[in-house]
């Protein structure tokens, strides 16, 4: 069927994202599914503004195995286990610094991402959240220039990504 209106209304990634990351001992469930109450304590820290630019980056994946048959012209393959990577880009140097601090290698947290919401929104029953359930593994300096001091954050999963899920009542 051919759409007779115009086009749905994008909405602009600028002002659009909220990170926070919440220490895995202050989330009570067992999934990692945070609730409201948790995301809004003072152990839940956002770190969105910590990032560089293109300095969050959730890559989902799966192993492919091989599944052949005999004399089959396909080649076939089934998804086997999850190789998703979750790899920030903080910055880090200054007396103010939020992420840099926070996040030490072996700590574990959940990194909830909250998008295509204004970052200084109230927590909402609504909100669609990813809940990354997550171990710092790393935390390396990046080679300094003549640009922003970084360090390169790299995670490790400890269950499944929960994707598009709102936050426990309570």
């Amino acid at each position: 069927m051919i759409t007779l209106t115009p086009p749905e209304k994008s909405v602009k990634g600028l002002g659009n994202l909220l990170i926070l990351a919440i220490p895995r001992s202050a989330v009570l469930s067992p999934t990692g599914k945070a609730t409201i109450a948790e995301m809004n304590a003072a152990g839940a820290v956002d770190i969105t503004y910590s990032h560089v630019p293109d300095g969050f980056v959730y890559t989902p994946g799966y192993e492919m195995l091989p599944d052949d048959r005999l004399t089959f012209p396909q080649k076939r393959e089934e998804r086997g286990l999850a190789t998703d990577t979750l790899v920030s880009t903080i910055v880090y140097g200054s007396a103010a610094a939020v992420a840099d601090p926070l996040l030490i290698e072996d700590t574990e947290f959940i990194i909830a991402v909250r998008d295509a919401v204004p970052h200084n929104q109230a927590i909402s029953a609504t909100d669609k959240w990813d809940f990354h359930n997550v171990e710092v593994k790393s935390k390396v300096k990046s080679p300094h220039t003549n640009s922003v001091r970084t360090k390169v954050v790299t995670y490790g999963y400890q269950q499944p990504v929960l994707k598009d899920q709102v936050a426990l009542a309570a």
